[in-house]
């Protein structure tokens, strides 16, 4: 449920353009599923609290900071520095762009070590639940996301990635025993091996 609340992965963005996704289009949504966040997050809290009888809150502006450090910030900079130092940026860019990407494979292959156990531990019922979940969600996105295939391509990968960071935060101020986060730690490693297929499709159809 956590994961399910919790929108606006920041690898979402750099999968979609991996993909192929509109160049233009995926950060804006990414910036605008983040900011919604903060204030869709809450209010799904408070109706599932007064559904079951629960406890747990959130802060917006918790949330918001996360938000602003892990995703805005870091998205703000890097748009200033195309503006301001474009010559610049144009020749450090694809440098940084695969130093990002050992260290998204340094961060996969670490997860894998640290957390396998898990994952195994989350039993194949919960498996194969976040796996019909993320295809559901890449198969709604993908048939919503309009004509365009790339605008397509960003909405479906949007709508399947979750972000673990929002959902570890809202356990952490929960005080949720170590079974949750444990879960949501399979969710995410589980979930991120179910979109590559339909990435590297969408990579071939372009």
């Amino acid at each position: 449920v956590l994961m399910a609340l919790s929108p606006g992965a920041p690898v979402g963005l750099r999968r979609s353009l991996e993909a192929g996704g509109e160049a233009s289009f995926a950060p804006a949504l990414q910036i605008a599923v983040a900011a919604l966040a903060i204030v869709s997050m809450p209010l799904s809290i408070a109706a599932l609290n007064e559904h079951y009888a629960g406890q747990a809150v959130i802060a917006p502006g918790d949330l918001a900071r996360q938000v602003f450090l892990a995703q805005l910030l870091p998205l703000g900079l890097g748009m200033l520095a195309r503006r301001l130092l474009p010559g610049l940026a144009a020749r450090a860019e694809r440098g940084v762009s695969r130093a990002a990407s050992i260290l998204l494979l340094g961060l996969i292959a670490i997860a894998l070590a640290d957390f396998f156990p898990v994952v195994i531990g989350a039993g194949p019922r919960a498996a194969v639940c976040v796996v019909l979940v993320t295809a559901l969600a890449l198969a709604i996105g993908h048939s919503l996301g309009g004509p365009d295939p790339q605008t397509r391509t960003v909405v479906a990968i949007s709508s399947a990635v979750r972000n673990p960071g929002l959902a570890l935060l809202v356990a952490s101020v929960n005080h949720a025993p170590p079974a949750v986060i444990s879960t949501v730690l399979a969710y995410l490693l589980i979930s991120a091996f179910t979109v590559l297929p339909y990435v590297a499709w969408r990579r071939r159809a372009v």
